[in-house]
C-alpha cells in the first residue's frame, strides 16, 4: 500500500498585551489576562506530486481577503498555492482578530487589527508551515466517526407552529421546543506510523462559546475555549500533536456553557476519540487532491459609497445623544448607529456588492474536507453527509462571511437568518449544495 506522508507543527498566539476579542459586538473593553492559551497549527500532507497545508488557527474567523494575503505569504515561503491551503479558525469567542471589527460600544465603534498581533500570527504561521513541511514522513492514515450527542443543542429552536426562536442558551423548561438538527458526530483523522500514533486531525460542530457565565474571568479573558481541552487531553493519551477544526456550528451550542464546562467539553470529546480505539479503520488509498469551486451570490445589504461617512456620523450623533442623557434620543441614535456600521462593514468586505464564494475540496485518502467561508448551520452538514458520505464540512474555511443558512430558513425566523446575520441573499447556501 502507497502511503502519504505527514508532519505536524504548532505555535503559541497568545498575545502578551490586552486587545480587543472578537465575537461579542457588545464588549466595550481590551482583553484582561489569559484564561487558555491560543495557539495556531499546521499539518502538511504530502503524496509525492501534491502537497497541502491544512491550517488551523484559535480566532473567531478570517475574511476572505485576508486568508487572500495569508495564502501569498504561505506560496512566497513554501512554495505551496492555494487551492492547496486550506485555513480554518476553530471560532473562539475569545481571542483577537486579523480583521476589523464593529462593537456596539460607539466609543469602541469600529475596531482595526492590532498590527503586532498581525504581525506575530503571520512570522509563525509561517514557521509552523516550514517545520511541518520539514517533519513530512511516511505513515498510515486512520479514521473513525463518533457519535457525541446530549452535549450539544440546536439554539435555532422551534416551536410548535413551526416558527424558530433563537434560544442561546439551553431553555429552563425544555418542553416547548424542538432542538435538532445537530451533527453530533466528531469526525477523526489520525496518522500511524511504526513507533506508534504521529498526528490527529478531529472536526466538531459545536459553538465555542462556553465560560461566559463568569463575565470578569471569562468574557475578557483570552481563550482557546473548549478545543484548547480537547487538543491537551488527547495529546495526552496519545503522545502526539492534535488538530481541530470547525465543523458546522452556526446553529449548533453547548448544553451547558457554565464554570468548567470547557474543561468538560474537551475532555468528553477526546475520550470519546480514545475510547472509539477499535472502530479505527485504514484508509485504503493514498488519494491526494486539491481544487476550489467559486459560487457568484450578491450580498443581501446594498451598501453605497458614503457608507463610512454615514457611520461617523452616526457614531457622533450616538456619543452626543448619551452626553446629554435624554433616552428618546439616545435609542433612536442608537437605532441609526446599528444600522450605519452594519452597512460600513459590509461595505468595506464587498464593495461592489457581490462576491465569489469559494468551495475548497481537499481529499485525503477516503476523507474530503469541504471548506466553507461561514458559519455553517447544521442541516446543511447532514445533507452533505447524506449525498457524500466521506464528506466533512469545515466552517470558518477560505473567509469568515456570516452565517449560511438555507433558503427557507428566512421565513421560519431566528438571528441566524437575517440581514444581520447573513451577508448573501436568500438561495446562496441551496445553491452550494447543489454543486
Amino acid at each position: 500500500m502507497n502511503k502519504l506522508s505527514f508532519g505536524f507543527a504548532s505555535r503559541d498566539i497568545t498575545p502578551v498585551y490586552p486587545l480587543m476579542t472578537r465575537g461579542y459586538s457588545s464588549r466595550d473593553h481590551c482583553s484582561q489576562g489569559v484564561a487558555e492559551p491560543l495557539s495556531l497549527a499546521v499539518w502538511a500532507v504530502s503524496s509525492g506530486d501534491e502537497t497541502v497545508l491544512l491550517v488551523s488557527l484559535d480566532l473567531i474567523g478570517i475574511p476572505m481577503h485576508v486568508c487572500a494575503r495569508l495564502y501569498e505569504i504561505l506560496r512566497e515561503a513554501t512554495g505551496i498555492a492555494y487551492p492547496n491551503i486550506l485555513i480554518s479558525c476553530t471560532h473562539t469567542h475569545f481571542a483577537p482578530g486579523l480583521h476589523a471589527s464593529m462593537f456596539s460600544d460607539p466609543e469602541v465603534a469600529l475596531s482595526e487589527p492590532d498590527a503586532r498581533f498581525v504581525a506575530d500570527v503571520e512570522v509563525k504561521l509561517v514557521e509552523a508551515a516550514g517545520e511541518a513541511l520539514r517533519k513530512l514522513a511516511p505513515a498510515t492514515l486512520e479514521s473513525t466517526r463518533i457519535d457525541v450527542p446530549s452535549i450539544l443543542f440546536n439554539r435555532r429552536t422551534v416551536r410548535a407552529d413551526g416558527r424558530v426562536v433563537t434560544n442561546y442558551l439551553y431553555p429552563v423548561d425544555p418542553t416547548p421546543w424542538h432542538f435538532r438538527p445537530v451533527d453530533s458526530q466528531v469526525t477523526v483523522l489520525r496518522v500511524r506510523d511504526d513507533r506508534g500514533i504521529r498526528g490527529a486531525w478531529l472536526n466538531f460542530g459545536c459553538h465555542p462559546v462556553t465560560g461566559t457565565d463568569m463575565v470578569d474571568d471569562g468574557h475578557y479573558r483570552y481563550s482557546a475555549d473548549y478545543p484548547y481541552y480537547l487538543r491537551r487531553f488527547l495529546e495526552d493519551a496519545w503522545h502526539c500533536p492534535t488538530v481541530f477544526t470547525l465543523g458546522a456550528a452556526g446553529d449548533a451550542v453547548p448544553i451547558d456553557r457554565r464554570g468548567d464546562c470547557r474543561l468538560r467539553l474537551g475532555r468528553v470529546l477526546a475520550d470519546a476519540a480514545v475510547l472509539a480505539e477499535r472502530t479505527y479503520r485504514p484508509d485504503a488509498e493514498a488519494v491526494l487532491a486539491a481544487q476550489v469551486e467559486h459560487v457568484y451570490a450578491e450580498t443581501i445589504v446594498k451598501t453605497e459609497s458614503e457608507a463610512r461617512q454615514r457611520f461617523a456620523a452616526a457614531r457622533e450623533a450616538l456619543i452626543e445623544a448619551r452626553a446629554q442623557g435624554d433616552k428618546a434620543a439616545i435609542d433612536h441614535a442608537a437605532k441609526a448607529f446599528s444600522e450605519a456600521s452594519l452597512h460600513a462593514y459590509r461595505g468595506s468586505l464587498y464593495p461592489e456588492n457581490r462576491a465569489n464564494i469559494p468551495v475548497q475540496f481537499i481529499t485525503i485518502g477516503q476523507t474530503v474536507l469541504v471548506g466553507l467561508p461561514f458559519e455553517v448551520l447544521s442541516e446543511i452538514a447532514m445533507r452533505l453527509k447524506a449525498a457524500c458520505p466521506h464528506a466533512v464540512l469545515v466552517s470558518c474555511a477560505g473567509g469568515y462571511q456570516g452565517y449560511l443558512p438555507l433558503a427557507y430558513e428566512y421565513e421560519r425566523g431566528g438571528y441566524e437568518a437575517t440581514a444581520d446575520s447573513t451577508h448573501f441573499v436568500p438561495g446562496t447556501a441551496d445553491r452550494i449544495l447543489e454543486m
